[in-house]
């Protein structure tokens, strides 16, 4: 299913992340990508939890698939701005038996992407990356498992994950479409 999704589903996540430019009043760049990715990690987490405490009022997040389908998204456009090939990406093995963890363990792996994408950019001090050549090759290792994690809660809630992604692309594109006409 990996492999399909990088296929066909990849360069669909691209376009349409550049399509998303329409809205956007700056241009975003790899830290702005990471912050949109833990935002849509908060929204799937916000459905995991199901407490009324963090919740946001008026807000509608109640489909596990599409917030999946939101990550799988951000991360395909982490790549593209880090410009991090599809042929790069590797599934990694990875077994759990509880969601809500693997949920921390995505969220570990994101913080230790944007921790090296801050040294990067100079808002944080350098510090190596031990048993990886360079932070492009940490990068990388850190975001396959962050694909091989989303994949794998797919898996365990039976979703398609490329029917999903895709319904979730025609809805974007529909929402992309009635943005361009109230203009």
């Amino acid at each position: 299913m990996f492999n399909e999704f990088l296929e066909n589903c990849f360069d669909n996540a691209i376009k349409l992340k550049e399509r998303f430019k329409i809205t956007e009043k700056k241009e975003w760049n790899s830290l702005i990508v990471i912050l949109e990715l833990n935002v849509q990690i908060g929204h799937y987490t916000s459905l995991l939890s199901n407490n009324e405490y963090a919740t946001e009022k008026g807000r509608k997040i109640n489909n596990k698939a599409d917030e999946l389908s939101d990550i799988l998204l951000q991360l395909c456009a982490l790549c593209w701005k880090l410009k991090i090939k599809r042929q790069d990406i590797i599934l990694k093995e990875y077994n759990f038996n509880d969601e809500f963890y693997a949920t921390l363990d995505l969220q570990t792996l994101l913080g230790q992407v944007s921790e090296v994408l801050l040294e990067d950019t100079q808002y944080r001090h350098y510090k190596p990356r031990y048993d990886f050549k360079n932070h492009t090759d940490f990068l990388i290792e850190k975001i396959s498992k962050m694909f091989s994690i989303v994949i794998k809660i797919f898996e365990i809630n039976k979703f398609n994950m490329i029917e999903e992604f895709n319904v979730m692309c025609k809805d974007a594109n529909n929402f992309l479409d009635l943005y361009v006409r109230s203009e």
